[in-house]
């Protein structure tokens, strides 16, 4: 650690108006900095050598000739247990410091990093990098815990600008590389998420919104839990059996299940890649053969699959080949309702390069 990062996180203390910190305590044990010392730019801060003072003069000094100055009180000593510090009464009223990078990452970020300087020693490499320092920075809060700091260094590895499991996934889920197999080894935002040791926080928050509390958690098996859980929870009929396993059986996680997909199918920037995810599933799950039997007031209010927009628009011209009864007035109000939902959205191309063809469908069948 050069000095000028030094002098700099010990300026950044002694400047902090909320601490009003005047006096530094630095245990650096077994000296590792002694000889930087001379080296800092501390401005008007005095600094006192522990080792070679004795205490009685280090307490004159402070709690009764000077009580303005700032100072800093080295020592390469580990600092002592407080039934033996006998400068105790002015370290309950100072700011400690550690030249190590885990607790100046966290100075820097202005955290308490007494509190949290085990958990940032196991993300040292993440701290590394200046750059994703730099964009942690601007997601930080005072009060974070372990946790929050966590999602937050996710939400820099996946480049959200905000620190939202919603986000987060919905960049992973849309990959180029991911979309091929929907393996987690192709995803290299995840695999970042572990490289950096960030995993088990990463799925603490999946269980926590949809709980998925598995040994061997795969992004694969979420995706199908959320699928399936949102098509179940639309169609007007009980659970088909070939399904029921894979539902999320929490009330909140279902519907957090229901808000994710529909903001992800509805997202201008990720649609498509719900597109190539829920046909990949659909066939995997023989989605076109569950709904084979399903009449229309079963599958009316489910945008789920892209094979449930195929049934429906075959329902409908069958009833109108066929001259079964239908109120126009109920057929409009389906149509649009199915037009501004995701698959035949005019706005969206769906797995189409030109226009949207159920879309057309519709428009002809109206």
């Amino acid at each position: 650690m050069n000095p000028a990062k030094i002098s700099e996180a010990l300026n950044r203390i002694y400047s902090d108006k909320k601490s009003k910190a005047r006096i530094v305590f630095w245990n650096d044990d077994g000296g590792e900095f002694k000889d930087t010392l001379p080296e800092l730019d501390l401005g008007d801060v005095s600094v006192i050598h522990v080792d070679d003072t004795p205490t009685l003069e280090i307490k004159i000094k402070l709690e009764l000739e000077d009580l303005t100055g700032k100072y800093l009180l080295y020592s390469t000593r580990p600092q002592v247990s407080p039934e033996d510090d006998w400068l105790l009464s002015l370290r309950l009223h100072s700011k400690p410091f550690y030249a190590d990078l885990a607790s100046m990452s966290l100075q820097e970020l202005g955290l308490n990093e007494a509190a949290l300087r085990e958990h940032m020693k196991e993300r040292l490499p993440f701290l590394k990098s200046r750059n994703r320092l730099d964009a942690l920075k601007k997601l930080i809060e005072p009060n974070d815990n372990e946790l929050a700091l966590d999602i937050k260094m996710i939400a820099v590895l996946a480049g959200t600008g905000q620190a939202e499991l919603f986000d987060i996934l919905l960049k992973i889920f849309s990959e180029d590389s991911f979309l091929k197999e929907l393996n987690d080894e192709h995803s290299s935002i995840y695999k970042d998420i572990c490289k950096f040791k960030l995993e088990s926080s990463f799925w603490r928050l999946i269980n926590d919104k949809f709980s998925y509390p598995k040994d061997k958690p795969k992004l694969k098996d979420i995706l199908i839990n959320l699928f399936v859980t949102d098509f179940v929870d639309s169609i007007k009929t009980s659970t088909p059996a070939s399904l029921s396993h894979f539902l999320i059986e929490n009330k909140t996680s279902r519907n957090n299940a229901t808000v994710f997909l529909s903001l992800w199918r509805n997202s201008v920037a990720h649609y498509s890649s719900y597109d190539k995810i829920a046909t990949l599933l659909a066939d995997e799950l023989y989605v076109s053969k569950t709904i084979d039997n399903l009449e229309q007031n079963a599958i009316s209010g489910c945008m789920t699959f892209e094979s449930v927009e195929k049934r429906l628009l075959t329902l409908i011209r069958d009833d109108l080949a066929q001259g079964v009864f239908i109120k126009p007035d109920e057929l409009r109000k389906l149509i649009r309702k199915r037009r501004e939902g995701h698959w035949a959205n005019p706005s969206f191309k769906s797995n189409h390069d030109n226009e949207n063809i159920y879309s057309v469908g519709y428009e002809a069948l109206e």
